[in-house]
This record gives structure tokens, sequence and C-alpha cells, in this order.
């Protein structure tokens, strides 16, 4: 066999752009409306306890300039894994309302979580852009699509997708470790709520971690436009996926650049931007 070598070359280009070029965080918040919501905790539904605490959180994100949409699940049919709504896509008008959102909610039905995030993916443009999703869901999937490699698959081809994971009064140890999983497959955070309090605190510490996002994005570095690709040598088989990740040799830091799938796509190279540095 025939020894395979791949070249890797990276284009610098000459545009950089403003030191404090604003941009604005985008958010897909994807809520578990399934029948199982009905559940109490001390006495209240936890839809009820869910409703109240996102009618707080709404103002607090607006605040913040974080855009979020809404997607729910389970809300509309019962027995339907296809029960999937996307309500409102990020926006600042869609944040402020995201609680009087909740409130139209009316839990039925199956518990379809994985194909819940892969739209809220989706709908963010998540092969093209950096997405957040944040999932509250209190079950596990109900769907027959196994979470974790749905999770590991999402990961592989987003640019730099996430998920940060609220486990709202699950009790459960494999929807737990089925949400845990989601989590740490996407390079997110896991939440463990088990009352109205903790689901408060919860969700107060995912919108820290994602104003902290929107935060460095309004101060970010210098930027360098960038093609990278690869050179094939004599010999070498055309390889039918790649993946593009980069160092800074000052941090150690790594970053996520990107994949290509097709052997035509792999050579066609691709395109981003890094911020200046080695």
């Amino acid at each position: 066999m025939k020894k395979q070598i791949l070249s890797a070359l990276i284009a610098l280009g000459l545009t950089t752009l403003p030191a404090m070029a604003q941009q604005q965080s985008d958010v897909m918040v994807v809520f578990d409306a399934s029948g199982s919501m009905w559940g109490q905790i001390d006495g209240r539904t936890k839809i009820e306890i869910a409703r109240d605490a996102f009618a707080d959180l709404s103002y607090e994100w607006a605040a913040s300039g974080v855009n979020v949409g809404l997607i729910a699940y389970g809300h509309r049919r019962k027995g339907d894994c296809g029960d999937i709504e996307l309500i409102a896509e990020p926006a600042p008008g869609s944040t402020a309302r995201l609680g009087e959102l909740l409130q139209t909610l009316t839990p039925r039905g199956k518990t379809p979580l994985s194909d819940a995030v892969r739209l809220a993916a989706q709908t963010l443009k998540f092969t093209e852009n950096a997405a957040t999703v944040v999932l509250i869901s209190d079950g596990r999937e109900t769907c027959g699509v196994k979470v974790c490699e749905a999770a590991t698959e999402l990961e592989r081809l987003g640019v730099n997708f996430t998920a940060n994971v609220i486990g709202f009064g699950v009790d459960d140890a494999e929807a737990r470790e089925q949400l845990q999983c989601l989590a740490q497959n996407t390079g997110g955070q896991y939440f463990d709520a088990k009352n109205a309090g903790a689901l408060a605190d919860a969700l107060g510490q995912v919108t820290a971690l994602d104003t902290s996002v929107a935060q460095v994005q309004e101060t970010t570095m210098p930027m360098v436009a960038l093609n990278v690709g690869i050179i094939e040598a004599d010999g070498t088989a055309r390889p039918v996926q790649i993946s593009f990740r980069a160092t800074n040799l000052d941090t150690g830091e790594g970053i996520e650049l990107g994949g290509l799938r097709d052997a035509r796509e792999v050579v066609s190279g691709l395109s981003g931007e890094l911020p200046e540095g080695r």
C-alpha cells in the first residue's frame, strides 16, 4: 500500500475586521412540553414553575443583548414524534416575549428531544456559524433516537455547536445520563435542577454563559481572513471527510475551523476567519 500524505495549505487574506466589531449572540431554547411536565414538584406542576422562571429570565436575556428563540416539542399532539415547533427565531422581540410564549404551551405528547435540538442547530445555521442551544427537559428521549450519537454528529458537523442542558426534576438515571451526554458531547454544560429555586439558578448560570459569549464577541481581536485546504500528493487517496483545527501557539487555545465532506468539496477548501496571532 502506498503511503498516503496530505499537505495542509493556509492562505491568509489581507483584510482585517475592527477590533471592537459588535456581533449579537443568538441562542435557541429547546423546551420540553411533553406530557411529563404535568408532574409536580413541591405541590406545583413543572410547567407552571418553568413559566414563572422564564418570565423573569426573558428580560435579563434581552437586557444582556442575547437574542433568544424558542422551539418546543410535545405540546400539540399526543404520541407524535414529529410534534416539534419552531415558535420564534432569535430576535430582540422574541427574547423579551419568551415568558409570554411559554404561557401558550400545554404539555401533551412525547419527547423527541434529539430531533428538536437538531432543528435548533439547523435554524441557527450551525454548519456556517457558531451555534448555542439551551435544552430544558425533564425526561429521556422517547422517539428512538440515540441521544449521544446525535450529539456527536451535531458537534462534528457544526462550526462551533454547543448544547447547554438543564435537567428539570429528572429522577430517571438513564434520562439524566442521556441529557449529560448531549451536553458533554457538544462541549456544553449540564445543570441538574430539582426544584423551582434550582431551575432559576440553572437558568441564571446559562444566561451568564451566553452573556459572556456576547461580551467576548464584542471585544474580539482583529481578524484575518483565511482559506484552508489540502494539496494532494502523488499516490494520495482523496479523503471523503476532513476537519480543520487551529492552535494559538501563544495561548495553546484550540479553535475548530469546521469540516468538509464529499471528495469534491474537500479539495475546494474552507473559508473562514481567525484572530491575529501565531
